[in-house]
């Protein structure tokens, strides 16, 4: 039997789901907190910690149909484990824009953020705080391009002294995703410091899903 996880005040049980919000005060100028969504699925069984994230690209949201089908299907009897699932960019998600008028250059180029840094810095880090250290085993970043479905992950031996297992389970992870191409990172990613990057550097299994809108999934709904 799992036992109950709690993340900023919000708690599943052992076979219950929860929604919350992560709320980071005086983020804005006007006094109003930053707020971070978020839906935790716990199994009744015990297992790993996956955190799961869209859309930290406002505009790259062709997996979001794919995540939705599955979260809302997930059977929490017969799962082993808790899955943490967030669109973690709010601020961009509600402008539905790349870089809203708060961000200025590439979220995903800050690591895993700081709480004393900047806008875009003091966001992630409550991603990272709140959802992955110390708590996610493996995690999955959603992001999308065209042409075509790929996953990308890192080899053995880019980030020094890091353990070999985390390189494997991220090959694992890559390989299971069933996506048309797989991407090795042979060398120190040249763009600047990733949300993923940050997560193998910190011994964390993490792939990054590059999800093509070409044969994307559409479905309305109504409100």
């Amino acid at each position: 039997m799992s036992k109950s996880v709690t993340i900023a005040g919000t708690t599943a049980g052992p076979g219950e789901k929860a929604q919350g919000s992560v709320l980071v005060p005086g983020l804005f100028a006007d006094g109003r907190p930053y707020e971070v969504p978020f839906m935790i699925y716990n199994g009744v069984g015990e297992g790993p910690n996956l955190y799961l994230q869209i859309a930290q690209h406002p505009g790259e949201t062709w997996g979001l149909e794919g995540v939705y089908n599955v979260l809302s299907t997930l059977d929490l009897d017969a799962l082993n484990g808790v899955v943490t699932f967030s669109i973690p960019n709010a601020v961009g998600f509600r402008f539905a824009t790349y870089f809203p008028p708060l961000i200025t250059h590439d979220i995903n180029r800050v690591g895993k953020g700081r709480p004393d840094g900047s806008l875009m810095e003091r966001m992630v880090d409550a991603w990272w705080t709140n959802f992955v250290e110390g708590r996610a085993d493996y995690v999955i970043d959603i992001h999308g391009v065209p042409p075509k479905t790929f996953v990308y992950y890192e080899a053995e031996g880019v980030s020094p002294g890091i353990a070999p297992e985390v390189a494997e389970k991220s090959e694992r992870m890559a390989l299971l995703y069933s996506a048309e191409f797989v991407q090795k990172q042979l060398e120190p990613y040249g763009g600047g410091a990733s949300f993923r990057g940050a997560c193998v550097d910190n011994g964390i299994p993490a792939i990054v899903p590059e999800v093509s809108p070409e044969g994307a999934s559409i479905t309305e709904r109504g409100l």
